[in-house]
């Protein structure tokens, strides 16, 4: 009978040591990953315009998903689709591709906008392309916390406002390269 007691007893206390935090880290989501990986795409040093376009479009992918449980209106939808068919086409349509975002990114930011007055712009704190990278990373992070809690606008504002930092030409003062 001891015996019988001493094997549940010992796989509880088992089970109990995995779950606390020195077990074994819990895999990331699927989804939580691909922004992770577009994330160090985009922000690593040496990356090939072949790494930000993949970047790019996993990011827009993961704002199609977040946006089937959004606001975001059907046409809104419809242009993020355009979009990311613009961005995968050889070479991509980057112009044509921001209007559409920056309009999809309005369309669900009304509140946004009636705060602000105006859509999407890139903000005044952002004067050095490291100034964009720092906020990139800060949009993509904020959105794998607005997806991990089921913040599907916050998701899609997010990722669509880190889509356009990327897109946004950033003048490039003179005397450098």
């Amino acid at each position: 009978m001891r015996t019988s007691t001493l094997i549940p007893l010992t796989a509880f206390a088992i089970a109990l040591s995995l779950s606390e935090p020195g077990g074994p880290p819990a895999p990331t989501p699927p989804k939580e990953a691909r922004l992770e990986r577009a994330s160090r795409l985009l922000l690593e040093v040496g990356r090939t315009d072949a790494d930000v376009k993949a970047a790019l479009l996993a990011l827009l992918d993961e704002t199609l998903e977040a946006a089937r449980s959004s606001r975001l209106p059907d046409g809104g939808r419809e242009k993020v689709v355009r979009a990311r068919s613009l961005l995968a086409d050889e070479p991509p349509g980057h112009d044509e591709a921001f209007c559409l975002l920056a309009e999809s990114h309005r369309l669900l930011g009304e509140s946004y906008r009636e705060a602000t007055g105006k859509g999407w712009h890139m903000p005044a704190s952002v004067s050095r392309v490291e100034d964009a990278v720092t906020l990139t990373r800060g949009r993509i992070d904020d959105a794998t916390r607005a997806l991990r809690e089921g913040r599907a606008n916050d998701t899609v504002l997010l990722l669509l406002e880190a889509t356009l930092l990327v897109l946004t030409p950033i003048p490039v003062p003179a005397g450098r390269s």
